[in-house]
């Protein structure tokens, strides 16, 4: 009887210490459930903290990407308009010459003293021929900083730095001043000036009146009429009519 009492004991002692154990594992769970929870808890608490910063982060990368679009957008602006300024600028220099080759070849027509016209002889042959080429030659071997046009309200233009060659002072047109150095070296890397010593562009300096050339035969012979049409063409850079 007593057996029977220890060992219904010794099995209500191991179902206490099995139902201690399940209570502890019960009680770790919880623990570790209470604190999933806490972390989870604070991860929301945290979540609009790090939304706002993402998106704040956003909207500063495509500020900055904005930014960076308009001041490439402002350069290739500013590049495309001195491009075209200086096509312009060739342009009406080119068309400068041009215009003053046909001052050139008008000045030779004959002035007209009497009524009879059929008695007048043109002698500007030769001198037509060479404003022709020397225009030709001249826009041939056109340069920008030789043709500067100079406003009349001269803007306010930083010097470029000493290693820049050939470039002129649009206000005077006259090479810059190096300062602190050499200027016969300064003049030595600049392209050749004219001759005369004289600092002005070409295009500035006072021409020279017309140079007479000498009278063609007259009356001409025969079938010299055509040939001489011919040559006028071609040097004119037209075709012959008729």
């Amino acid at each position: 009887m007593e057996k029977v009492q220890e060992n219904e004991a010794v099995k209500l002692i191991r179902v206490k210490e099995g139902l201690l154990k399940l209570s502890e594992a019960y009680l770790e769970l919880a623990n570790k459930c209470a604190i999933i929870f806490e972390s989870q808890r604070d991860i929301a608490a945290h979540i609009p903290d790090v939304h706002h910063m993402a998106l704040h982060e956003m909207k500063y990368t495509a500020m900055e990407k904005v930014q960076e679009n308009e001041a490439v957008k402002l350069i290739r602006v500013k590049e495309g308009l001195l491009k075209l300024s200086e096509a312009y600028l060739e342009l009406a220099n080119k068309c400068a010459i041009i215009f003053e080759s046909q001052r050139d070849i008008a000045a030779h027509i004959p002035d007209v003293h009497h009524m009879a016209l059929h008695e007048m002889k043109y002698t500007g042959t030769g001198a037509m021929k060479q404003a022709v080429q020397k225009a030709k030659d001249r826009v041939d071997q056109y340069h920008l900083y030789q043709y500067r046009l100079i406003p009349h309200c001269p803007s306010v233009e930083e010097p470029p730095p000493p290693y820049t060659p050939g470039y002129y002072d649009p206000t005077t047109g006259q090479p810059y001043h190096v300062p602190g150095g050499d200027e016969a070296a300064f003049g030595s890397q600049l392209p050749s000036r004219p001759p005369g010593g004289n600092n002005n562009p070409d295009w500035l300096l006072p021409r020279d009146p017309p140079a007479a050339c000498p009278p063609s035969p007259w009356p001409p012979a025969w079938g010299s009429d055509g040939e001489e049409e011919d040559r006028l063409s071609a040097a004119m850079g037209a075709a012959r009519l008729g």
